[in-house]
């Protein structure tokens, strides 16, 4: 039922709109009467009327000046302006402030009916679109990351459906060439068992909100970003046709720095992003969203890496450092001294450790340790495995050690991430 007020100074002319039409007959209540301006803002204010029947000269307050606080005081009531004939420009003037319609006195009664009836009807139709902008606006941002979901998972194949749904959502994506980044926080379990819920929840947090000040927007490219899971997020990157190959790698590259070094001045923990080659196509996106995905991988253990495009190691640019890497990659289980990796290498042990400290930030030994520690915890999460089987396959004959060092890199010893594992298995 609609509530209706009616605002008049003239009394018979309340009592005839108030009785001469059966407006429980059309769905009207009649909730209030007031004679002046102030009575009836009063009145608004009490009963959220949906409909007023305002007179537009009344003492105190005219209806020009009702309407206008009724809008500063953000009452949602739709309005039919009664007025005499000499009075019709001055209530043309109403009519910036949504007027619905308005009626020249003496009324009439079937007009009046007539007028309220549409004018509820009009009250519907606006209210069922400001509901549905509010759901829209609500869901849009859930809307927006299931349907990059859909298109990098390649549940989307046909171009033109692609770019209606982009065009329907408002999605900032251009046309030209597409690239994906794919960046997922490193060591998730073991910030699982290290974290509480809202230190988890702030730490995505943090990387969501520097991932969308630094990949939304640059001179060459717009950014979309996506959750693909608890772990893991996808970022589209869409180029303008006009930029040069050269500027768009100088502006991802100047980015992606940016966004290590805010993640750095916020956290400890690291990610690692990997970067797909471009395409043309739309349709392309599931196969660049892959492509990033398989190949990113951390080279070294707790610091934020970045693996570009066509080359797996490309976020170290020396071939000696990548040398050192691929000694540790492949003799990891293996007791491994710096004199055997700078033999191995025909470079000076001294060299050696000035380079590799450098380039990465950190001493051979401690990528060394980092690095078996994280082969440590993928290998306990194998069923039954023994924990002195572990340390021996990472390079620890001594498993106290082994359970020592286990412990400083987590704070968990082996056993206890075992359990945390299988817990939540």
């Amino acid at each position: 039922m609609y509530q209706m007020l009616v605002a008049d100074d003239e009394y018979y002319i309340r009592f005839g709109i108030a009785n001469v039409i059966d407006w429980a007959s059309i769905d009207i209540e009649i909730v209030g009467e007031a004679e002046n301006g102030i009575q009836a803002l009063e009145l608004a204010k009490q009963t959220q009327p949906d409909l007023i029947l305002l007179d537009i000269c009344m003492p105190l307050q005219n209806g020009l000046e009702l309407m206008k606080q009724l809008r500063e005081e953000h009452l949602d009531c739709g309005i039919i302006i009664l007025s005499g004939y000499d009075e019709f420009e001055y209530a043309q003037q109403c009519f910036q402030y949504g007027v619905l319609d308005y009626l020249l006195k003496p009324i009439d009664k079937q007009k009046l009916k007539d007028t309220v009836v549409k004018a509820c009807l009009t009250r519907r139709n606006q209210r069922s679109l400001q509901n549905y902008q509010h759901f829209v606006q609500q869901e849009h941002p859930s809307l927006c990351n299931q349907f990059l979901q859909n298109l990098l998972l390649g549940h989307l194949d046909d171009t033109k459906k692609i770019k209606e749904k982009i065009d329907f959502l408002h999605i900032p994506i251009l046309e030209g060439c597409y690239q994906v980044l794919y960046i997922r926080l490193d060591d998730y379990n073991l910030l699982e068992s290290q974290l509480t819920l809202d230190e988890l929840r702030w730490l995505k947090e943090q990387l969501q909100t520097h991932l969308e000040s630094c990949f939304s927007l640059s001179k060459s490219f717009m950014g979309t970003f996506t959750q693909l899971s608890a772990d893991e997020w996808g970022v589209l990157l869409s180029f303008t046709a006009a930029s040069a190959a050269e500027d768009q790698d100088k502006q991802l590259h100047a980015c992606v720095d940016l966004f290590f070094s805010k993640l750095e001045t916020a956290t400890t923990h690291t990610v690692s992003i990997s970067i797909s080659p471009m395409s043309k196509e739309l349709t392309d996106l599931p196969e660049l969203y892959q492509n990033a995905r398989r190949s990113n991988r951390k080279f070294i253990p707790c610091k934020n890496s970045v693996i570009w495009p066509g080359n797996a190691a490309s976020q170290v640019s020396r071939s000696e450092i990548q040398g050192i890497l691929n000694f540790v990659f492949n003799h990891y289980s293996e007791p491994i001294t710096i004199q055997q990796v700078a033999d191995a290498l025909y470079i000076s042990p001294s060299y050696l450790m000035h380079l590799f400290k450098s380039c990465t930030g950190k001493t051979f030994n401690t990528f060394l340790m980092e690095y078996r520690m994280e082969k440590a915890m993928e290998l306990l999460q194998t069923s039954g495995i023994q924990i002195q089987a572990v340390a021996q396959a990472v390079g620890y004959s001594d498993v106290k050690y082994f359970n020592k060092l286990f412990k400083k890199h987590t704070s968990l010893t082996p056993s206890e991430y075992i359990k945390i594992h299988y817990a939540k298995s």
